[in-house]
C-alpha cells in the first residue's frame, strides 16, 4: 500500500496523495492548498467587484459610509481606503502572497462598509457619529428607555416620578408590588414587570414622606 505524500508543484500549489479505493489499490492527488496564480486571480476577482459596487454606490450619490455602527464622511482620515479596496487591510502595496493566503485562510474576505446618503443614514438603526469627521447627520437614535423590575422597587426610589406623579408608598406582596402616588392613584404590578421612572432632574433629591410596606 503506498503512503500518502505531499506533492509540491512548481507554481505553488500543493496536493496530497490520497487513498481513493477501498482496497487501497487507486490513489489520486488532491489540491490542499491553491497556486499562487489562483490566489491572485480569486483575490483581484473580488477587488474588482467590489470595487464596482462601491463606485455604483458612490455614483448614485452616496455622501457617507456606515463602518459596522459608525458613521463617516467620504474623505474622513479613519475610512479613507475604504473608497480603493486595493489599498485597504489586508491588500495594499506591502501585502505579501502569503500574508493574503494566511489572513483570508484566518479571517475570510473583509467586511465591505455600507453606503448611504443623508436621508438614508438618518432614517437608520441606531448608529454612533465619528467623532473625528464630524458627519453632518442627526445624533444616533435614543437609546431603549431605562426601565426597573417591578419586584425591585425599594425605599431608595421614594419620591422618584412617573408620568409626573410622585411614588409616595411601595407595597411588597408575595406575587406583586403596589405603588401609590402622590396623585392618590394605586397601580398593582406582577414582580417581573418593568417601571418607566421619568429621567432624575440635575440637583434633584428624595422627600422625605414615603414608605415601604
Amino acid at each position: 500500500m503506498a503512503p500518502p505524500m505531499i506533492n509540491y508543484r512548481e507554481d505553488g500549489s500543493t496536493y496530497e496523495l490520497v487513498e481513493a479505493s477501498d482496497d487501497g489499490s487507486r490513489y489520486e492527488l488532491v489540491q490542499i492548498r491553491e497556486s499562487d496564480a489562483e490566489l491572485i486571480g480569486r483575490v483581484n476577482d473580488w477587488l474588482d467587484q467590489g470595487q464596482r459596487d462601491i463606485d455604483a454606490a458612490l455614483a448614485a450619490g452616496a455622501q457617507f459610509i456606515i463602518n459596522l455602527t459608525k458613521v463617516h464622511t467620504l474623505n474622513c482620515p479613519a475610512v479613507r481606503d475604504k473608497l480603493d479596496l486595493r489599498t485597504m487591510h489586508p491588500f495594499g502595496p506591502q501585502a505579501t502572497l502569503d500574508d493574503l493566503r494566511e489572513h483570508l485562510q484566518a479571517f475570510g474576505w473583509p467586511r465591505l462598509p455600507e453606503f448611504a446618503t443623508e436621508q438614508e443614514i438618518n432614517a437608520a438603526r441606531r448608529y454612533t457619529r465619528c467623532r473625528r469627521c464630524c458627519p453632518g447627520v442627526l445624533d444616533k437614535a435614543p437609546k431603549a428607555p431605562l426601565t426597573t423590575r417591578a419586584g425591585n422597587i425599594g425605599r431608595s426610589h421614594i419620591g422618584r416620578t412617573a408620568d409626573g406623579r410622585a411614588l409616595e408608598w411601595v407595597r411588597l406582596e408575595r406575587d406583586g408590588v403596589e405603588l401609590g402616588f402622590d396623585d392618590g392613584t394605586v397601580h398593582a404590578f406582577d414582580l417581573d414587570a418593568r417601571i418607566q421612572f421619568d429621567p432624575k432632574s440635575p440637583g434633584s433629591h428624595q422627600p422625605d414622606f414615603g414608605s415601604i410596606h
